[in-house]
């Protein structure tokens, strides 16, 4: 018997009207005004990339170029990976939904570009399964990943995660790949180098990698209370409202706990069931359950990144969810689905009142 719930998963309507409800969260908050204390190119330097005024806005206006490039690459990683063993858009709508959920990225030029690059090396070093003689993908890949770090570097820190998970779940690694990866990563890097020399922005560089290297303290991290006799100021950022309270000002407060929250039942979900999966799809499903916990982990630990992480963990949940929704067909699976739909359009209407606002 075909619930809504598979019906939706199903069809071949769902996918566009899943891209016009994200298409209207954007109309319904343009890019009429940059991101609270920045720009449109956020994660961007103007004095590395100075664009004036009007192709600054122009930038602002690329969103639903950027998000259709992504949702794109999104059903091609599906159906080249077979992610869902049947015919199913919901890895595709689950990430515009939760794209839509955080309206703020429309306004962030670093988070879009963030997410189209991790989007673009999932759907390339995928195609490297068991291939170890394929340093051309490789490399490729981790341009994406090179390209990423130019607006984030930070992502640079996920590197020797991935050379494991190349080792131990894709069996892709040998000597030609970890080169190639190493001058996939520095690719993008030997053009804008000279370039800093050229305009004299080689300060920017310094503290570009300074980044790298810089965290928050831990003892701005744990509760107070009960610990609080360790270490005086033992901070108060572990309860979750105040975490995600303080990641960037309005537009996150629950939609870092919800993309978890749909993280963990995609993994609980499919922990109990990838043994019905052919071994490739098992090995690259724990591949992004292993990247999500890391990227979480990471948010949790640091929430001045949670932000930026966020585009990350969306595209991890999304395929995590996507996979949950597209092969249960139960009765208690249809009332979360139809509660997890409902949620998502409270919070993104949440969302867009809070932004709304005045600062």
């Amino acid at each position: 018997m075909k619930r809504l719930q598979n019906k939706i998963a199903e069809s071949r309507y769902a996918l566009p009207l899943t891209a016009l409800y994200a298409f209207g969260v954007w109309l319904v908050d343009p890019p009429f005004r940059p991101p609270e204390g920045g720009n449109p190119g956020a994660g961007l330097s103007s004095s590395l990339f100075p664009l004036p005024s009007y192709l600054l806005l122009l930038t602002s206006y690329l969103s639903p170029l950027f998000l259709a490039v992504s949702t794109y690459l999104m059903v091609e990683l599906n159906n080249a990976n077979a992610l869902t063993r049947i015919y199913s858009r919901m890895v595709s709508c689950a990430f515009l939904v939760l794209t839509s959920l955080s309206p703020l990225f429309f306004r962030s030029l670093q988070c879009e570009l963030l997410m189209l690059c991790v989007i673009t090396f999932y759907t390339i070093i995928l195609h490297t399964y068991q291939d170890k003689q394929s340093p051309g993908l490789t490399f490729y890949a981790f341009l994406a990943l090179g390209t990423a770090s130019v607006v984030y570097v930070k992502v640079l820190l996920f590197v020797p995660l991935l050379w494991l998970l190349m080792g131990t779940r894709l069996f892709d690694l040998s000597p030609r790949t970890f080169v190639a990866s190493l001058l996939g990563l520095a690719a993008p890097w030997w053009f804008i180098v000279p370039w800093c020399y050229f305009i004299g922005e080689t300060p920017w560089l310094a503290d570009h990698f300074t980044a790298l290297v810089t965290f928050e303290t831990p003892h701005n991290l744990l509760p107070s209370g009960a610990w609080g006799a360790f270490t005086p100021p033992l901070g108060e950022r572990l309860r979750v409202g105040e975490l995600c309270s303080g990641m960037a000002g309005r537009g996150f407060s629950l939609s870092l706990p919800f993309v978890l929250l749909l993280s963990l039942i995609g993994t609980v979900h499919y922990l109990r069931h990838s043994s019905q999966d052919k071994i490739r799809t098992q090995m690259i499903f724990e591949m992004i359950i292993i990247l999500q916990l890391a990227t979480a982990v990471f948010a949790l630990v640091q929430p001045s990144e949670a932000p930026v992480l966020l585009a990350i963990l969306i595209v991890n949940a999304s395929v995590l969810i996507g996979h949950f929704i597209a092969l249960t067909s139960t009765r208690l699976t249809n009332i979360l689905f139809c509660l997890l739909v409902a949620a998502s359009l409270l919070i993104t209407a949440s969302n867009l009142w809070m932004l709304s606002l005045p600062s």
